[in-house]
């Protein structure tokens, strides 16, 4: 309605002035009508003015509006000059506009305050950053790792470690990885992950640097304290027979003044025992020197000579190495392998020996299982290429679970407790890791995860 008032008014002007127009046209050209003239040639400008002014005060309204969203600032109001007509109508929309504008910026200010308030409460450091590296958002625990510095780009953080803004603008996405810097005078360790969002169609990257430090010392604390009791374990049982063994062989070469006794007063029974004595004293003494020697093998572990492998040519013959003894043994064994995967980057010795200790355990725990199976798959998942060997076994009890990894530790009785932990440290040259499935009296199942191949 209002757009049609508007139309009308324009119109009846445009007729009013092309009137006036006419009018003065006809008059210039009589004689002693040029007074007439002369007053609408006033009038006509008059009119042409006000027609002028009538359009640009709807403009100055709309350029008022459009000027204030530029500016974002929706605190203007719209008042016109005259109390009725199409203007109030317009300044009323524009006053309505301009509030909902304003409304909606509250509440995107809201929303921010609100986001800003969840985020600074994160223990973990938050970082988002453009393309550029320019900073847009960093909560409370990145600006106090910073100590308490404004956060505009992420050269801030060469502060911590001159590698790091690199760090974080080439960290992969679902890629995780773990630095070491100095803070506040203590050696820290972060592990730091990265994902992409996408703002108003600009490329983000979001970081996020999580404090592992306390988390490892109190683990690494705890597998000292496990390695420290199974060591000692395993020492007391190599030297307290030897002792003992020493204490009655020593008894039986004194006499009770503690002089020593002539080897030819000994009976025969004597001279057994003693024979026997240092023969038990030889196999224990080499019982340890072979334990001591499993304790070096875990140091002393050859940097990975890392190169491309194809998979088929890892797995089949460890598969074809160990089919005489499944088929010996009644097991059945199965191998799968994702044609997605074609090779690894791998030291192919030391992942064989991972694989074949795998197996070995296996074997072990199908002894007196029926319908055995072992299943060897490999497969990709979530750009990590994944290794699993499993059994239908007697499985590992929740309470042993925890400790398999630990050296030295063994379910099995004549087990040495060292391939497992062997095989995990050789994971972790490869930057990888095993996890283990098991569940008691339902088997087994080894993970070894590979890192992204790509990257």
């Amino acid at each position: 309605m209002g757009f049609k008032l508007f139309r009308v008014k324009i119109i009846s002007r445009i007729i009013l002035l092309g009137a006036t127009i006419g009018g003065f046209t006809y008059f210039i050209q009589k004689k002693d009508y040029y007074f007439t003239s002369l007053e609408l040639l006033i009038l006509a400008i008059l009119l042409a003015i006000e027609l002028i002014y009538f359009i640009e005060k709807g403009y100055r309204q709309l350029n008022g509006m459009l000027q204030s969203v530029k500016e974002k600032d929706f605190n203007i109001s719209f008042k016109p000059a005259e109390k009725d007509g199409i203007f109030v109508t317009l300044a009323r929309l524009l006053n309505e506009l301009t509030e909902g504008y304003r409304e909606v910026r509250i509440e995107k200010e809201v929303h921010y305050q609100f986001l800003n308030h969840i985020v600074d409460h994160v223990n973990q450091v938050l970082v988002c950053f453009d393309l550029e590296g320019k900073v847009i958002l960093a909560n409370l625990a990145s600006r106090k790792l910073l100590k308490g510095s404004e956060i505009k780009h992420i050269s801030s953080f060469e502060v911590l470690d001159p590698q790091l803004p690199s760090i974080l603008q080439q960290l992969v996405e679902g890629q995780e990885k773990v630095i070491a810097f100095t803070h506040k005078g203590e050696r820290v360790q972060y592990a730091i992950t990265s994902s992409s969002i996408k703002l108003l169609d600009k490329q983000s990257k979001l970081v996020v640097m999580h404090d592992i430090s306390q988390p490892l010392r109190e683990q690494e604390l705890e597998s000292y304290r496990k390695l420290i009791r199974v060591l000692t374990h395993e020492i007391m049982n190599s030297v307290t027979p030897i002792l003992s063994l020493s204490e009655a062989m020593n008894d039986t070469l004194r006499f009770p003044d503690s002089s020593t006794r002539p080897l030819s007063d000994l009976t025969q029974q004597e001279s057994i025992d003693l024979a026997e004595g240092y023969q038990a004293i030889e196999t224990r003494s080499r019982a340890l020197m072979r334990f001591v020697n499993d304790f070096r093998s875990l140091t002393k572990l050859p940097e990975p000579n890392i190169a491309p492998i194809d998979v088929d040519g890892l797995i089949k013959p460890i598969a074809s190495l160990f089919k005489p003894i499944l088929d010996n043994k009644g097991i059945k064994s199965s191998l799968i392998i994702d044609r997605a995967v074609n090779s690894l980057m791998v030291d192919k010795d030391l992942i064989e020996q991972v694989l074949i200790n795998l197996i070995k355990n296996a074997i072990d725990a199908l002894e007196g299982i029926s319908s055995a199976q072992i299943d060897v798959e490999v497969y990709a998942s979530e750009g990590k290429t994944i290794v699993t060997v499993s059994d239908n076994g007697i499985g590992i009890t929740p309470e042993s679970l925890d400790s398999v990894f630990v050296p030295f530790y063994s379910t099995k009785a004549e087990g040495s407790g060292i391939g497992l932990s062997l095989s995990l440290q050789i994971m972790r040259l490869h930057s990888g890791t095993i996890k283990l499935k098991s569940t008691p009296g339902q088997g087994s199942v080894f993970m070894l995860i590979f890192p992204n191949q790509n990257g």
